[in-house]
């Protein structure tokens, strides 16, 4: 499926990482945007945003992630910030000041939330990729965090994977180690204390990992990127419920980045979107149900970019689809792919006249019909609007569960000589729908004077 309509907004700068996230607390999701600062774009629910909002003076900053540390019921973030983790607390109406800058390390590389010691409060893990280890920092609930627990990884880890893994109840981590190439289970203690688990060995480099049901078994299943290979391509393995995995599928695919899950189609069963470096743009894979997915279809990018080291999904529109959000290493864009059927019109009856005979347009959408969809549209032509054919009102609805629905052009019967007129109709761009094929239309109203 592609991503029919795209948005471009300023970053502030290079973005490496773009988060969804109600920041203010509204029901409306926005943008964290991570630069040399972070960044906030505040969503207005319908697909627009605020201007940027930027917080905090950041070094080489790589990745966000969010929690509530402090307990007041809105999202805090994290960012990896080279040599270390700079702890933001939000203020509750849209903004963040920095608390803390802790030192973790060489190179933090990936990032974790999650309440791992079940104490009540989120804790953070970070991984850095030259020491080859993994930092717990334990939360104290009021924004703070204890000194690190560290344990040795393999070679080089990357990105983090978070869920039970082993069905014991506790949280475990899944890492992406880019030099031993593999994913390693690290399974949890509940404590904040790891052990080394399961080695799925890639026969690659791999730096992004993600975990989700593919197969809804009720056990949880990961999917990574493998490259610097003959073949480079996304990696499908399935859980087997004691925190070992099986290699399932293997999706040929270029060098890619930002590795996200969601039901992006509306089917109930588990997608994955990623970043294709170059002029392929975002590509999404489908999941049937059973873990396996169909082939990436791509959605270009203008210029061509180098995706963002991580993706941001959510309903940025409000129209009850999953939509997708990506920065770029080599502009100072966000790109926001929103989900949404492709439409078109075509003048099906292309003749009307003023003795009685009804001109008639048709517009069809391609692609989720579960819901109704309003098509905007414009009026143009020779003949008036309201005087030479009954008033149309510049929209109109595909009710949910059809694919398409008709605009009639009723001409008003008078006694001026006009001869043939023309009504145009024009559809509109909007964010809940993209624009396919032809985009306007045009029937003619016979003179019978």
């Amino acid at each position: 499926m592609q991503f029919p309509v795209l948005r471009r907004l300023s970053s502030g700068g290079v973005a490496n990482d773009v988060k969804t996230v109600d920041v203010n607390g509204d029901g409306k999701l926005d943008l964290l945007i991570l630069v040399q600062s972070l960044n906030v774009a505040l969503g207005d629910g319908m697909g627009g945003f605020s201007p940027l909002l930027a917080y905090g003076s950041l070094g080489f900053a790589t990745l966000i992630a969010t929690g509530d540390f402090n307990g007041d019921g809105f999202p805090d973030a994290v960012t990896a910030d080279f040599p270390g983790i700079t702890i933001f607390l939000n203020n509750g109406s849209g903004g963040y000041s920095v608390a803390e800058f802790i030192n973790s390390g060489a190179e933090p590389s990936g990032l974790a939330v999650a309440d791992f010691n079940r104490d009540g409060k989120m804790d953070v893990s970070v991984a850095d990729f030259q020491a080859s280890s993994i930092s717990f920092f334990a939360g104290d609930g009021s924004g703070g965090f204890a000194e690190p627990v560290t344990f040795a990884t393999g070679i080089q880890p990357s990105q983090l994977a978070v869920g039970d893994f082993d069905g014991d109840g506790l949280l475990d981590l899944g890492v992406a180690e880019y030099g031993a190439m593999d994913i390693r289970i690290f399974k949890g203690s509940g404590d904040g204390h790891f052990t080394a688990g399961a080695i799925n060995p890639l026969g690659g480099n791999t730096q992004t990992v993600v975990a989700a049901d593919f197969n809804h078994d009720g056990v949880l299943d990961l999917a990574a990127n493998v490259f610097n290979i003959a073949v480079n391509h996304l990696e499908v393995l399935l859980g087997n419920g004691d925190g070992s995995f099986r290699d399932f599928q293997s999706i040929s695919v270029a060098v890619f980045s930002g590795l996200v899950t969601a039901d992006f189609n509306g089917d109930g069963n588990v997608d994955l979107a990623f970043r294709e470096d170059g002029a392929k743009g975002l590509g999404v894979t489908l999941g049937d149900g059973t873990g396996a997915f169909d082939a990436p279809v791509f959605t270009p990018v203008p210029h061509g970019e180098i995706g963002s080291i991580s993706l941001g999904a959510g309903d940025l529109n409000g129209d009850g689809t999953i939509d997708v959000a990506s920065g770029s290493f080599q502009s100072s864009r966000v790109t926001v792919f929103f989900n949404g059927p492709a439409v078109s019109i075509q003048a099906s009856d292309r003749a009307a006249s003023e003795d009685g005979r009804k001109g008639k347009f048709i517009v069809t959408r391609d692609g989720c019909d579960a819901q109704a969809l309003t098509v905007f549209y414009t009026v143009s032509g020779t003949a008036t609007n309201g005087v030479d054919y009954r008033a149309l009102k510049g929209r109109v609805k595909i009710p949910a569960g059809k694919d398409s629905t008709t605009i009639i052009v009723s001409p008003i019967d008078d006694s001026i000589p006009e001869g043939t007129e023309t009504v145009v109709l024009t559809l509109s761009a909007e964010t809940t729908y993209g624009i396919s094929g032809v985009a306007n239309a045009t029937v003619s109203i016979l003179d019978n004077d």
